[in-house]
């Protein structure tokens, strides 16, 4: 496969991220952790596939943007790359803050019964001048925040390669003269590495500026995204993809019972949160080289489907926590059984976003571009 074809395997494996969260936003809603909005029906076994996921599904989305950038950058040019990034995601950005996102913290703290009833007084009265006291700030992104640091992470990109034209080539050119286990292992140790010094020193804040640990995490994979993106690692992965699927199973089962004994106490406290950020490190990476080899081998190839799929995943992204947690407090008050709750409220959150997204954005030409669907957008991933 030549080195800048397009790699449909991790379209493919984006839209299925982005649908991962979809599900794992409705588990938030059920698990001891907090949330926006929490059911009355708290479920302590659903933590555990919860945790199974957090090590690799964000880490997966940042790699492969990585991927993506690199191709754009090195079609583009670093001027048009970043007028496109700033095109495509700034719009969507502070339409989430001004106005996607505030349904969010207004259900939320009327569930705390905060505020009174009145969702334009709390948005004109307390969101818009940033009232900070309630105890959450306020405005805020929310699960935007990802948007929020793929933007910056690619205007350093554009940067770098502005002031060193070469500079990226070159080095992505050494990383591809090495045998491809050489630079997936350095990935993982840099991955473990900012998993350690974040759970010691700071935890994730999504708030951009105080997020330092964060950013050695996910810019670190943006990065390994980009130098990766053209060598030879992608066919590597598919011949070794079934032995990476059993390692990931196996570093899976190791990773929560390493969580179990912590939980029980097996573990002297010195050690625990070393040994969580590396195992959490190991198992999440080795997740997304089995994931990759796996599509390489079964979804490399291009569809309708997958055309749609892909510039719809944005809006989707876009919509989806804020109707999710409309839908979530509406059926929260039928006292619907449990189970029968949660898949329902995943058929008409994907149902309602769809139905937004085909109505109001995907063809309009005004609500399109705020959702990152401008004419430039359409040609780009």
């Amino acid at each position: 496969m030549p080195a800048d074809q397009r790699k449909y395997f991790l379209d493919w494996l984006r839209v299925a991220a982005f649908a991962l969260l979809i599900v794992y936003h409705i588990g938030m809603l059920y698990v001891p952790w907090d949330f926006h909005v929490k059911s009355a029906c708290i479920l302590e076994w659903l933590a555990w596939p919860m945790v199974a996921l957090n090590p690799w599904r964000l880490a997966l989305l940042f790699f492969i943007s990585g991927v993506a950038c690199r191709h754009l950058l090195d079609r583009e040019g670093p001027g048009a790359f970043l007028r496109g990034r700033i095109t495509r995601l700034l719009p969507i950005l502070l339409l989430g803050v001004l106005v996607l996102v505030p349904p969010q913290s207004y259900l939320e703290l009327r569930q705390d019964n905060a505020i009174p009833p009145g969702f334009l007084s709390f948005w004109l009265g307390h969101y818009l001048v940033a009232d900070q006291s309630f105890g959450i700030i306020l405005p805020t992104w929310n699960h935007l925040w990802f948007v929020a640091y793929l933007l910056v992470y690619a205007a350093l990109l554009a940067g770098l390669a502005a002031a060193l034209p070469r500079g990226i080539e070159r080095l992505a050119g050494w990383v591809e003269r090495q045998d491809p286990l050489v630079p997936l292992l350095a990935v993982g140790l840099w991955f473990a590495a900012a998993n350690v010094l974040a759970l010691l020193f700071r935890p994730d804040t999504h708030a951009l500026v105080d997020d330092w640990a964060a950013h050695l995490r996910w810019l670190g994979l943006f990065l390994a995204g980009i130098l990766l993106a053209k060598s030879g690692v992608w066919n590597y992965l598919e011949a070794r993809r079934r032995p990476l699927a059993r390692a990931a199973v196996l570093c899976m089962a190791g990773f929560l019972a390493l969580r179990y004994g912590l939980r029980a106490g097996l573990v002297p406290d010195v050690w625990r949160l070393p040994l969580y950020g590396t195992a959490a490190a190991i198992f999440g990476w080795t997740m997304i080289l089995a994931l990759c080899g796996l599509t390489k081998a079964w979804f490399d190839r291009p569809s309708p489907l997958l055309r749609y799929l892909t510039r719809a995943i944005l809006p989707f992204y876009a919509l989806h926590q804020t109707v999710l947690i409309l839908l979530a407090v509406a059926l929260f008050a039928c006292q619907l059984p449990v189970l029968a709750e949660m898949p329902l409220l995943f058929i008409l959150t994907l149902a309602a976003s769809w139905v937004l997204y085909e109505l109001a954005i995907r063809k309009n030409r005004l609500f399109g571009p705020l959702f990152g669907l401008g004419q430039r957008a359409q040609a780009q991933r």
